[in-house]
């Protein structure tokens, strides 16, 4: 399934809440499925982002952060790379195998992408 990086980033807290659910084994096994294709994705994103701390950087107290006079460069990087569609290899949950989970309407929202009714 092919969504934006930045629903992937937003949808992780959620996943993992998700995942602490007791739900039958298929749909367990789909979320787990859900988590490894996310954790790459955020994986790749954060190797990224370095490289472009790297870019736009300069030395700060031991470490490096994007000096002040590039963050608008490094945020239009950043926006870029949060807007590019990635493709999951996951099967989507179905509502119903979910249905008795507790999930607020901002946290449906988020993983709306990974739901069918």
């Amino acid at each position: 399934m092919e969504v934006k990086l930045n629903d992937v980033l937003n949808s992780v807290e959620v996943v993992r809440n998700l995942a602490q659910e007791n739900v039958p084994a298929v749909v367990s096994f789909r979320i787990a499925k859900a988590i490894r294709a996310i954790n790459e994705e955020i994986d790749m994103f954060e190797a990224e982002k370095a490289k472009l701390v790297q870019k736009y950087g300069e030395p700060y107290e031991g470490g490096i952060r994007v000096a002040e006079d590039k963050q608008d460069d490094f945020q239009k990087e950043i926006s870029q790379l949060l807007n590019e569609s990635v493709t999951l290899e996951v099967s989507k949950l179905k509502l119903k195998d979910i249905e008795h989970v507790q999930l607020k309407p901002i946290d449906m929202m988020t993983i709306d992408f990974l739901i069918e009714e």
